[in-house]
């Protein structure tokens, strides 16, 4: 269960300020050195979290607008078209949940998922199993105020008239998804809709500890959660390598404010030591 979890967090992952002092970790880290002229950012940011727990000091919103640029993991500035085209990619042409399930599993899913979501689990039937996980996810944050916070970066970038643009395109993204076999995906859709309760939990203790604000931590257990193997390699190690020359170009060209999920900032192959290998220092700051 923790590794399906974990799953949703790195696709789908600043918490209120409770540090006064500079901190040794953090998930906000300044970028300099190397012939920058002026500091980077890069976030380490959460998908979806309540209102209560996720709040934008002004001291995080002032670093995003001294910047010349936002990158989020994909290009948030016009939501409607995004999800209109992973909609179409995740569209299966020659198989459907329930002929990968059989009929038994699918009624059983089906009904956890009308409570769950509240909308008929058929309306998927011919997605990608990735689409039924989204909307569950969804569901894993018990409140009533949900927000995504890569959207509020986005928002403020665009209010102040900074671009807005992605590390990686909707394709890229999927194209990482598929690389975990169908068979695999609808595997974790049944054990999250038929354990939904330890999901949830699993998913409380994630923001608990992104809490903390540890990126080394919060790497080791989403790395635990999902055994290392080709999972990591291709949802977090392989998009960090990927995405470092165009954070290396956006830097060198302007400041810039990169918002990518906590779980690619640390560890060997995490993004903020690529950037230290590149020669780079990067330094914990509060918020």
């Amino acid at each position: 269960m923790k590794k399906n979890v974990a799953f949703l967090f790195v696709l789908a992952a600043g918490i209120s300020t409770l540090f006064a002092q500079a901190p040794r970790s953090s998930v906000l880290w300044e970028v300099s050195g190397k012939g920058l002229k002026a500091p980077s950012y890069v976030f380490g940011t959460i998908h979806m979290a309540c209102k209560a727990d996720f709040t934008i000091s002004e001291s995080l919103k002032n670093r995003i607008k001294n910047t010349k640029q936002f990158y989020g993991e994909l290009k948030m500035d016009d939501l409607a078209s995004m999800q209109m085209e992973m909609a179409k990619k995740m569209i299966m042409k020659d198989r459907t949940i329930e002929s990968m399930v059989g009929a038994e599993d699918y009624k059983k899913m089906s009904e956890a998922f009308q409570n769950i979501v509240g909308m008929p689990f058929g309306l998927f039937n011919n997605f990608k199993p990735f689409m039924s996980m989204s909307m569950v996810s969804l569901k894993m944050i018990t409140c009533n105020d949900n927000i995504q916070p890569e959207t509020e970066f986005a928002k403020i970038a665009g209010d102040h008239k900074i671009p807005v643009l992605g590390l990686e395109t909707v394709e890229d993204e999927m194209n990482a998804i598929d690389k975990t076999p169908l068979d695999s995906q609808v595997n974790d859709l049944k054990n999250i809709l038929l354990n939904f309760d330890s999901s949830k939990l699993e998913m409380k203790k994630l923001i608990d500890l992104y809490k903390k604000r540890n990126i080394d931590h919060i790497y080791a257990y989403i790395s635990s959660s999902m055994n290392g193997g080709s999972i990591e390699k291709n949802l977090i190690i392989t998009r960090n390598r990927n995405w470092l020359p165009v954070i290396v170009k956006a830097m060198q060209a302007k400041p810039s404010f990169f918002a990518v999920g906590a779980g690619h900032l640390g560890g060997e192959n995490g993004v903020l030591n690529l950037l230290r290998k590149q020669g780079y220092k990067l330094t914990p700051v509060t918020f």
